[in-house]
């Protein structure tokens, strides 16, 4: 139903058949204004508990691994990047972020590098990726 502040009336079923028919009418002329705008998405994850299990990081490293994303049917979807991460032996200092990967020159299929920056402990790093995209595929996950 369209809603407007500045209508401040009861919800009186006349105004209720108005607002259902105007709301149609937009929906036959393939000019909607309700509703956003929407990409069907699924996500997608590896079979494995951890993508990267238990790796041990050393004090006073920044460690990197190349996540990489091949889709079943499609060239380069469109593809959100999200992870899930448990550190043991963290003291709270430890410094987690991706970004695309610039290296790669490959027109089917989508890469990040995610990054750990350790402090003064050894760590070990769990971490699970988690992408939302319009095709289904596969992570391969690469120690750099």
């Amino acid at each position: 139903m369209n809603s407007r502040l500045d209508r401040q009336t009861p919800n009186i079923p006349l105004q209720m058949i108005t607002d259902l028919g105007t709301d149609i009418a937009a929906l036959k002329a393939s000019n909607q204004i309700l509703g956003p705008d929407s990409v069907l998405v699924q996500r997608v994850v590896s079979a494995s508990n951890w993508d990267i299990n238990g790796d041990s990081v050393a004090p006073y490293v920044v460690q990197q691994y190349q996540v990489v994303f091949t889709p079943t049917t499609m060239k380069n979807p469109f593809a959100t990047f999200s992870y899930s991460t448990s550190i043991t032996s963290s003291t709270g200092y430890e410094i987690l972020y991706y970004w695309p990967d610039p290296t790669n020159t490959s027109s089917t299929s989508r890469s990040w590098t995610f990054t750990i920056a350790n402090d003064s402990n050894t760590v070990n790093l769990f971490a699970k990726f988690i992408l939302k995209c319009v095709d289904t595929g596969t992570f391969t996950v690469t120690k750099l």
